[in-house]
């Protein structure tokens, strides 16, 4: 092989990663614009920043739980061991998108967008800090697997630290679960409240670390965790 292959074959999960994500953010955001803005009562100045940033923090859950998913896909079927490949390339973007979400929400943290998570004398209320300081937890335990997964540490480290690091990125999410349900638990046992009988957001994302805590129960029976 020579070296323009080996290059090809190193950018194409970069590639497929930022297509992914890419796609991602056109369908969180075309949900988001019909749930909060074509049925709801947003007006469409607020899509640059709060609408946009309701796409990021999925995309960013999906790209992430997606990313972990894929060990437990290849232990299940044969079919899915091609996806290792590109499960570094989702993660580290689902990681920049994630972080993305923190900058673009700290501007519009405010009692005028988000009036339910404020007391009325403009201090969080408990369920909010709670959320900010979940929020805040999981990008930090993020950051671990995120570095070992580099090609150059993931080769000098031993395999089993890389599991270990590997798990806190787990950990991440599950915390981020709290993150998101402290901001939106309440709406999801109210489907009459829904615009447009869409599902909130926050629902959503939980339902999608859901499956990924639901999918590696699964895989742990087909043995090799240390896929």
């Amino acid at each position: 092989m020579n070296q323009s292959q080996k290059n090809s074959g190193h950018q194409r999960p970069i590639v497929v990663g930022t297509v992914v994500a890419l796609l991602c953010l056109l369908v969180t955001g075309g949900y988001a614009y019909a749930r909060y803005v074509y049925f709801g009562p947003v007006v469409e100045s607020k899509i640059p920043l709060y609408i946009s940033n309701k796409a990021i923090s999925w995309s960013s859950v999906l790209l992430i739980a997606g990313s972990f998913a894929m060990g437990p896909l290849a232990r299940i079927t044969p079919r899915c061991q091609s996806l290792l490949g590109y499960r570094q390339a989702l993660g580290l973007i689902g990681l920049w998108l994630a972080t993305l979400h923190i900058l673009v929400s700290l501007p519009i943290l405010n009692m005028l967008y988000y009036v339910s998570f404020f007391n009325l004398d403009g201090t969080l209320k408990a369920t909010s800090e709670l959320s900010m300081l979940a929020g805040a937890v999981a990008w930090m335990l993020l950051l671990p697997p995120a570095v070992v997964s580099l090609s150059s540490i993931a080769a000098a480290i031993p395999a089993v630290t890389w599991q270990r690091m590997q798990r806190l990125g787990l950990l991440a999410l599950i915390v981020t679960f709290g993150h998101v349900a402290w901001l939106g638990w309440k709406g999801w046992f109210e489907p009459e409240t829904w615009y447009g009988g869409l599902p909130p957001i926050t629902l959503l994302s939980c339902a999608v670390i859901l499956v990924l805590v639901l999918l590696r129960g699964v895989a742990s029976l087909a043995g090799d965790e240390n896929r």
